[in-house]
C-alpha cells in the first residue's frame, strides 16, 4: 500500500485516486501521526508520500511535520526501508 501523508484534505483524495484509478495502486490517505506511525511499524506502506508541511499532524500530542516524520521513520530499523517521497 502506499501511504498518503497529506493534511490538505482536496490534495490528498486528487493523489489517491490518481494513484488508483490511473496506476492501479493501493492508497490510503493518512495525517494522524500515531496511525502513520502504527500502518509504518506494522508492514504495510510499501512507499509513503509526504507532505513537507503537516499542520494538523500530532504524534503523541506534539505538532509534527513531514520532516520530523520522515526522520523518525529513517532512524527506526522497523521503518528504515520504507521510501519517502518528501
Amino acid at each position: 500500500m502506499i501511504l498518503i501523508v497529506e493534511d490538505n484534505a482536496e490534495n490528498a483524495e486528487l493523489l489517491r485516486l490518481f494513484l488508483e484509478r490511473k496506476a492501479g495502486l493501493e492508497s490510503r490517505i493518512c495525517v494522524e501521526g500515531n496511525e502513520i506511525m502504527r500502518l509504518c511499524h506494522a508492514g504495510l506502506a510499501r512507499l509513503v508520500i509526504m507532505d513537507i508541511q503537516l499542520h494538523n499532524t500530532l504524534l503523541d500530542g506534539k505538532r509534527v511535520s513531514g520532516v520530523e516524520l520522515t526522520r523518525l521513520l529513517k532512524a527506526d530499523p522497523r521503518t528504515a526501508q520504507i521510501p519517502v517521497l518528501l
